[in-house]
């Protein structure tokens, strides 16, 4: 199943893609969200985890089945929500001043201080036993640098310079994740982890980037735009590129690394339709939403 939210003239809505599952109201006022897990109708079995930012730049989290919103943090530029297999929540911010933290275990713990001087952050979390994935891009220098787990290790510089943006997924394990940047200049590069100093050119002309893994096996799912044209492959270069859509404003790939998962493919356009797809590449999409302004995706397979 993939959980489903986007923003809209109301608020922050959000759904699972499943047949009589509807759209409920999760928060008005958010300026930016974020969401994982997996949730019955409006969330009822609480392995959901929504989060959002409002205008004043507080960060509020919950569960899918609670009616009470967290105070995470303030002063918060962006945001990031995972959670494990077992269900455990991540939460990670990059604060208005550029510090970046993420803690692990519940949506009102203390939060660890990652780095200081940061541009953009990103956290993915996978199956089995592996911690989260977390990275960021350092503002002074461009360099794009991971960690796994928001406790302990050291940060690795995966990349010295000339980084945008960055994503991250993550498997089963720690070395069955993914990294990808773009840089400075539009290109996309994506390279396994653990880093072994190679990354591999997707494409060029590229202004957004999505990752995910598909089953056990770890199977990379990549998703990239470019002028306004939305791609997907299933494999990393030689890679078999499919255009999904065009006229899209923003985008996003999901999955998980569980038995039978499948790929959940999300986008806006620019006139404000919301589509999403499940299954193979170049499935149908189906039409979720209208004047909907930004998107976030989540899968979990449901056993």
């Amino acid at each position: 199943m993939a959980l489903v939210g986007y923003t809209g003239p109301t608020g922050f809505e959000a759904r699972v893609i499943a047949p009589g599952n509807d759209y409920g109201l999760v928060a008005t006022g958010a300026n930016s969200i974020s969401l994982s897990g997996y949730a019955g109708v409006m969330g009822a079995n609480g392995d959901a985890i929504y989060g959002y930012i409002d205008r004043f730049g507080n960060f509020f989290a919950k569960l899918g089945s609670s009616t009470t919103w967290c105070l995470a943090a303030q002063h918060v530029k962006s945001i990031a929500v995972a959670t494990t297999t077992s269900g455990v929540p991540v939460l990670a911010f990059l604060s208005t001043t550029g510090d970046f933290y993420a803690e692990q275990g519940s949506l009102s713990g203390t939060f660890t201080l990652e780095a200081t001087g940061v541009a953009s952050i990103a956290l993915a979390a996978g199956g089995g036993s592996a911690p989260p994935l977390l990275g960021y891009v350092q503002n002074r220098t461009a360099a794009f640098l991971v960690k796994t787990g928001v406790a302990g290790d050291n940060w690795t510089v995966v990349r010295a310079s000339g980084v945008r943006s960055i994503s991250l997924a993550e498997g089963t394990t720690p070395s069955s994740g993914l990294m990808g940047y773009v840089s400075d200049n539009g290109s996309f590069f994506t390279s396994e982890v653990p880093p072994e100093d190679h990354w591999t050119e997707e494409a060029d002309g590229v202004t957004a980037i999505s990752l995910a893994v598909v089953g056990p096996s770890g199977e990379p799912l990549l998703g990239y735009l470019a002028g306004n044209r939305f791609y997907v492959a299933e494999s990393l270069t030689p890679a078999t590129w499919v255009e999904e859509a065009t006229g899209v404003a923003e985008m996003a790939v999901a999955s998980d690394s569980a038995p039978g998962a499948s790929p959940v493919l999300g986008y806006v356009t620019i006139t404000g339709d919301l589509e999403v797809s499940q299954g193979r590449l170049s499935s149908r999409f189906s039409l979720q939403a209208s004047g909907a302004s930004s998107l976030a995706l989540s899968s979990v397979t449901d056993s």
